[in-house]
């Protein structure tokens, strides 16, 4: 099994400590180790390159309350992403973080959403194997990437919903995944996803 970097992007406080489990009890499913770190803790370390990620077979980055179309992300997180190579899947905020830092446009949504969403899927196989055309997942964001400018950036879309028109994502030459969605919170349908991210993503990427 993998070892994983997960990085909390919630802030440090106790209220939040329910959401990073959910993720943490998901990944320890198909992650022999699974290292948490906080992204501004990782944006202002002085080790960041790519010693500090080299033992890890992944990362995991998570939901946040940051707001990319009103801020910038910190720069030294951005530089850790770009830096990458071994397989990243991004969720929620980790998803346009990810698009973000290879130059797509985050956009605002009128209001939050949170419910269930259908998100169909438009390129069958790697994190989607198995799932059939269309899935049900929990939805909760206001913020999603611009879809022009995520194919410009070199990322394919992988699904899409009525609202939000970049689901998923993966990069076309690193091994990198995003979903808009929460599989945490996604009972068998985003555990599914999660383990074909392991094991049709990282054990490629091992062997």
């Amino acid at each position: 099994m993998a070892r994983t970097l997960f990085i909390d992007c919630y802030p440090e406080k106790q209220k939040y400590k329910g959401k990073v489990e959910s993720y943490l009890v998901l990944l320890r499913k198909f992650s022999d180790d699974v290292v948490v770190a906080g992204c501004h803790n990782l944006a202002q370390s002085d080790t960041l390159g790519r010693a500090r990620v080299s033992p890890f077979d992944a990362v995991v980055i998570s939901g946040s309350l940051m707001m990319l179309e009103k801020e910038d992300p910190p720069a030294r997180l951005v530089e850790f992403v770009r830096r990458l190579r071994c397989p990243v899947l991004g969720i929620c905020f980790g998803h346009q973080l990810l698009g973000r830092a290879f130059g797509a446009e985050v956009r605002s949504s009128a209001q939050f959403l949170e419910q269930l969403e259908k998100v169909r899927i438009l390129v069958p196989g790697n994190i989607f194997h198995g799932l059939g055309s269309e899935i049900e997942v929990l939805e909760s964001h206001r913020e999603y990437l611009e879809p022009d400018s995520v194919k410009s950036r070199g990322w394919q879309i992988l699904a899409v919903s009525d609202s939000c028109p970049v689901e998923a994502m993966r990069h076309k030459e690193l091994p990198f995944y995003g979903v808009q969605f929460h599989p945490e919170r996604s009972n068998q349908i985003g555990e599914k996803i999660v383990a074909n991210f392991y094991n049709r993503v990282v054990r490629a990427q091992g062997n």
